[in-house]
């Protein structure tokens, strides 16, 4: 019935992170029989009965009905249940056949989920201790494969790994002795190298003189030691060390030199050289997986230098490259190609959502690693802009040139956030602004500014043209949907260019304490994305819901001590990041609105 019953392993660190599989067979009156020695010892040495008898009472109707909905087809949920010391805990039942002995038995499973998190947070934790400690040392180590056929090698860091290699090993082979990367003296040894891999030799060493890991920069004598480990599939994997067969005087130089060639001094992430190398290279090998570049530019980093000094400055850029490589992992390098910039190349990060996760993880995290610094004077935040092979080019120097004028992008939309390339979004303006050179593209905020400067001099001639045009202005520039006002004592809605939300009616949700909770003491709130609000308004949220508006910018016509009306910029499709200028331009056209309530002139809009 159970073919692997739950015997103890001599190794103690495996003991420590099994998760046995708890395995039994069940009738149709919830009766267990045929346990395996892992399920009768987590739920005691007493003589079992019905396996209702340990759910707990609050899930015990949705067990019978679980089970007995059970037709023959797997199928698993989870449920409290008690275990031997009287804990209720989380466990993943599964029901997987009805074919064990007797009619109406099922055989099922049961897993501890609970015991699955926290197992996960050990091995997490040995992971990253194991990492550290080859990182103290910077090891490099290889592995092969065989299910992929991928050879991998890895130099490990104190918080990160670069991957040097991945590659079809035969490819790579093929490559190295074509690029001319293994001594002649030495290519005999090297082939057998490679062969002894692909056999899976259980135990194998060799020297000779490559520069692989140097990629063709530095000749190094290097001994390569392999052994196999069979993975819990069965498959085996080829790992090893590399480490170098030279006198420490030498081996000393030989680091000097490839660290000094290679990679940034100050942050240890590739040097603007190297990364540059790396992306060309990954665009003209890649044949089937799509390769990102992306530019990446510290916000505020001239006020760091500025207030604090060069010194910290430099702390500051390298906690900034520790954080991106952090995330990077092995999806990618990471290059410093300029005083606050950074580059990473991502390969065969193929799905947008999951490229979008990754960017967002950088943005993230390098936000939390400064949440604590600089007093609330400024944010060290990021900027992103991104490009990617062969969606928006072929060649290194059409997607760099598209990632940095997406860069420019997110930099005029209010930093701290990340662009991709988009030619409906993009193209037109990216062909203009070359042609023009960056340099002569006066940028997004500065044409916001000319336009404001124009409607202020139209406004002091025809205050309803103008206000009416820089409605349909902030509709058709700024991805909204519907723009509201709202006016009176019960600050009902009077007027609507866009879409007319029909369950926007009132305005009155703005006397709310929640809503001056969203203000920051300022006459207007910036809603980028309404859930993430939820904590701070839920009141607040809650209507924003009902209307089905997931962005907004809410601007207070007066102040908040005498609210005049209401003035809404909504969007109800798609969410994103207000800019600085659109927040701007909202305000304005607020106080213009204002104005002409003042005059008692409103009726205006309306007729």
């Amino acid at each position: 019935m159970f073919p692997e019953e739950n015997l103890k392993s001599k190794d103690k660190y495996v003991d420590a992170h099994r998760l046995d599989r708890r395995q039994a067979v069940m009738d149709k009156f919830y009766l267990t029989s045929v346990t395996n020695k892992a399920f009768s010892d987590y739920f005691g040495k007493m003589t079992f009965g019905a396996i209702t008898e340990f759910v707990h009472p609050d899930d015990k109707d949705a067990l019978c009905r679980f089970i007995d909905t059970f037709d023959g087809n797997p199928k698993s949920e989870c449920f409290r249940f008690k275990n031997a010391d009287g804990e209720y805990r989380q466990n993943l039942l599964r029901i997987l056949s009805s074919e064990s002995g007797g009619v109406g038995n099922m055989d099922i499973e049961m897993v501890d989920v609970d015991a699955a998190v926290e197992s996960n947070y050990r091995i997490c934790d040995d992971i990253m201790r194991e990492r550290i400690a080859l990182g103290l040392t910077g090891e490099y180590i290889f592995s092969y494969d065989d299910e992929s056929h991928n050879f991998k090698i890895i130099k490990c860091e104190l918080y990160a790994r670069d991957v040097i290699v991945r590659e079809n090993i035969d490819m790579w082979s093929e490559r190295v002795i074509s690029n001319g990367w293994v001594e002649d003296s030495s290519v005999a040894e090297f082939e057998a190298f490679i062969e002894n891999i692909k056999l899976f030799t259980p135990e194998f060493s060799f020297k000779f003189t490559t520069s692989i890991r140097t990629r063709g920069t530095v000749m190094e004598s290097l001994k390569f030691i392999g052994t196999v480990h069979n993975k819990y599939n069965g498959y085996p994997v080829m790992i090893g060390r590399i480490i170098s067969a030279e006198s420490n005087s030498a081996k000393g130089q030989t680091i000097e030199l490839t660290d000094e060639l290679m990679y940034d001094s100050l942050t240890q992430v590739y040097n603007k050289k190297t990364i540059t190398e790396l992306a060309q290279k990954f665009i003209k090998e890649e044949k089937a997986n799509k390769v990102t570049i992306a530019i990446i530019d510290v916000d505020h980093f001239k006020k760091v230098n500025d207030i604090y000094g060069h010194l910290y400055g430099d702390k500051v850029l390298t906690r900034v490259a520790r954080r991106i490589k952090d995330v990077v992992g092995e999806d990618g390098v990471v290059g410093r190609i300029g005083g606050d910039e950074f580059a990473v190349v991502l390969n065969r990060v193929n799905d947008h959502n999951d490229l979008r996760s990754l960017l967002r993880s950088i943005r993230t995290q390098v936000k939390w690693e400064f949440k604590n610094d600089f007093q609330g004077e400024f944010s060290v935040t990021t900027s992103i802009g991104a490009a990617v092979y062969p969606d928006n080019g072929r060649d290194y120097e059409s997607l760099f040139k598209k990632a940095d004028f997406c860069l420019y992008v997110a930099k005029e939309k209010g930093r701290d956030r990340y662009v991709f390339f988009r030619d409906d979004l993009h193209l037109q303006s990216f062909i203009d602004s070359s042609k023009m050179g960056k340099g002569a593209n006066d940028g997004r905020e500065m044409k916001e500014l000319k336009y404001i400067t124009q409607i202020m001099i139209e406004y002091n001639k025809d205050r309803k043209n103008a206000i009416m045009n820089m409605f349909h202005h902030i509709l058709e520039t700024y991805n909204v949907d519907s723009i509201n006002l709202f006016t009176g004592d019960k600050l009902e809605k009077c007027f609507t260019v866009g879409e007319d939300i029909e369950a926007v009616s009132d305005a009155m949700y703005v006397h709310n304490d929640n809503f001056k909770n969203l203000t920051e003491n300022n006459p207007y709130a910036v809603m980028s994305f309404v859930g993430s609000q939820r904590t701070a308004a839920p009141d607040v949220i809650e209507i924003m819901n009902e209307r089905g508006i997931v962005s907004t910018i809410q601007c207070i016509v007066g102040d908040m001590d005498n609210i005049k009306g209401v003035l809404t910029i909504d969007r109800t499709k798609n969410a994103a990041q207000w800019a600085e200028y659109e927040v701007e331009c909202s305000v304005i056209t607020a106080s213009l609105i204002n104005t002409l309530i003042d005059e008692g002139n409103l009726g205006l809009l309306t007729e």
